[in-house]
């Protein structure tokens, strides 16, 4: 039975964003004065909540202002760039999506913030294909938690057992397994096949063709 709505993640999935979100982390890190922990522990903790990850590296009071400065330096990479890095949409998400809302409800639930989220979406001209964006300013708990899932279908009137969940992260992974909602893994973010088969996750991809084609839209 094909699914009723399709939910996506936002860095990573439909965005090839991880270069500008790690040196923003590295340019944060530096501002705050305190070490960077290195590429490869920040790229695991990506698809988290913002707090929930300068929780692992800062004392508590600093998370705020950690949080506050990332997103200073964030919103401004979004829309001028980094030297050598830009947030780009990845390769066939603009001709899928519009396959994907003729045949299915379409949401975005993200860590991103909503403002920034729907900025984004507004500049790639992807905006209107979203029935709703939830964004971390909209739930009191950040992914691995499930409750960003749970908004989207109940906005877009879709049970659990009508949704897919499509991330790059194994935050993404784990907040569908909370939620007891599908899956399906792209590698084009955050994890590797690799990590995706050593988790558990079943329904992997290359891309979000693959994905259409799965869906046979």
């Amino acid at each position: 039975m094909k699914p009723k709505l399709l939910i996506f993640d936002v860095d990573g999935t439909l965005f090839s964003s991880l270069g500008v979100i790690l040196k923003v982390f590295e340019k944060t890190f530096a501002r705050l004065k305190t070490k960077f922990p290195g590429v490869s522990i920040l790229k695991s903790q990506i698809g988290r909540g913002l707090p929930e990850i300068f929780a692992e590296f800062l004392p508590a009071e600093k998370i705020s202002e950690a949080v506050k400065i990332y997103r200073e330096i964030y919103f401004d990479a979004q829309k001028n760039g980094l030297p050598n890095e830009s947030i780009e949409i990845l390769p066939t998400v603009a001709e899928t999506l519009p396959k994907f809302a003729e045949d299915f409800s379409i949401a975005a639930f993200t860590m991103k913030t909503k403002v920034a989220t729907d900025e984004l979406f507004a500049d790639f001209k992807i905006a209107h294909f979203f029935e709703i964006v939830v964004g971390f300013e909209s739930v009191e708990n950040s992914k691995p938690h499930p409750e960003g899932i749970f908004k989207c279908c109940e906005f877009c009137d879709a049970e659990i057992s009508q949704t897919v969940f499509v991330g790059d992260s194994l935050h993404d992974f784990a907040a569908a397994r909370a939620a007891n909602c599908e899956f399906f893994a792209v590698c084009t973010g955050a994890a590797s096949r690799a990590d995706f088969e050593n988790s558990g996750a079943e329904n992997i991809f290359e891309s979000l063709a693959e994905i259409a084609e799965f869906l046979k839209v």
